[in-house]
């Protein structure tokens, strides 16, 4: 089974593509990264979520915690 190219690499393919590019294209670009970008905030703040679970307002230090910390760490760009 084929399985479809996800959406924001499809439009990313397009736009390098400058032969092709038009208007339409750039305007379903930005309300895809607009899109993304609010799923991506609800992750983020899922992640925190796990992070913290059973310590209130601070990092944990379970298995669960660690990974949810992992994960935050390399979204956010922390620890490089």
């Amino acid at each position: 089974m084929k399985h479809k190219q996800p959406e924001a690499l499809r439009m990313a393919d397009a736009l390098d593509d400058t032969e092709h590019r038009d208007i339409f294209l750039e305007k379903e670009t930005a309300n895809e990264l607009r899109r993304l970008h609010e799923v991506n905030e609800e992750l983020l703040k899922t992640m925190r979520q796990l992070a913290c679970l059973g310590m209130g307002d601070v990092y944990g230090n379970s298995y669960g915690n660690v990974i949810a910390q992992m994960a935050l760490n390399k979204a956010t760009g922390v620890n490089k």
